[in-house]
């Protein structure tokens, strides 16, 4: 997608499912991991991963959370894994019951 004539690769609806499988039920730190993971498959499918600054390339990240109690966990891993991307934390309902969050993201492809 190109904004204002710069390319973006936009993320959207990343959780913890593998395949069809939704994984770790009821642990929403390791959800947010698999679900970060999933980010960085997406962007290296897309042909333009940054090894040299993994999920730190991304412009912007937005957690979406189905318990806001659990906003403090998300935001600490999402830190550890992200390192300087701005978060979004928003309480909402996810497509899949299991599922306590989910993750959107963009990044700049100049």
């Amino acid at each position: 997608m190109q904004l204002g004539g710069t390319p973006y690769l936009l993320i959207s609806g990343t959780a913890s499912i593998v395949g069809h499988e939704s994984r770790h039920v009821g642990d929403v730190g390791a959800q947010a991991l698999e679900a970060l993971d999933n980010v960085r498959a997406v962007i290296r499918n897309a042909d333009c991963w940054r090894d040299a600054q993994g999920l730190g390339a991304l412009e912007c990240l937005k957690a979406y959370i189905r318990d806001p109690e659990q906003a403090p966990i998300v935001a600490e891993i999402a830190a550890t894994q992200a390192p300087g991307v701005p978060l979004a934390l928003l309480h909402a309902p996810l497509c899949r019951a299991e599922l306590l969050v989910e993750f959107e993201a963009q990044m700049r492809l100049e």
